[in-house]
């Protein structure tokens, strides 16, 4: 028997992440941006998920999110765009966690001006809006997302 216990209660105490979680969709004209996931060892390498992620102790969710823009994209071009906005998220729960999920819009010269944190990703992907609005569409392509996303869209009711 393998006993997990002492692993969790370590990362009880030492993590400074908490269990909730922000992350926001990013559109560009008639697409939504999407990371592409670099975590080698994980089944979700190479997947398409929404930019943002877990909060650290003591940070609201729009102080979580501006962090991991700055984390994910190098140009600091979407935190820059968010910044100024009194964005207010849609909460949901997923898998017991509290996701806030934003939404903002850049152009195009903004898109073209983005630059991944190549230790966070793989690269911005762009799939076409009609894709993620249409709950068939999203069904047939929910292959292309971590598993993680694909509960944020059945949560917001875009999928099922």
């Amino acid at each position: 028997m393998i006993n997990i216990w002492p692993h969790k209660l370590y990362k009880f105490f030492y993590s400074e992440m908490t269990d909730e979680i922000s992350k926001i969709f990013v559109e560009v004209r008639k697409y939504c941006l999407f990371s592409e996931k670099r975590k080698p060892e994980s089944s979700d390498d190479h997947l398409l998920e929404l930019l943002g992620g877990r909060l650290e102790h003591s940070e609201t969710p729009f102080q979580g999110l501006m962090r991991e823009l700055q984390e994910e994209d190098l140009s600091e071009i979407l935190a820059n765009k968010v910044k100024p906005l009194d964005l207010q998220p849609k909460e949901i729960l997923v898998n017991h966690e509290k996701h806030s999920i934003y939404k903002v819009n850049i152009t195009q010269d903004e898109y073209n001006n983005l630059r991944h944190n190549p230790n966070e990703s793989y690269g911005f992907q762009l799939i076409e809006k009609s894709v993620v609005d249409d709950k068939k569409t999203l069904g047939n392509s929910i292959h292309k997302f971590t598993n993680k996303t694909g509960k944020i869209f059945i949560q917001l009711n875009m999928l099922y």
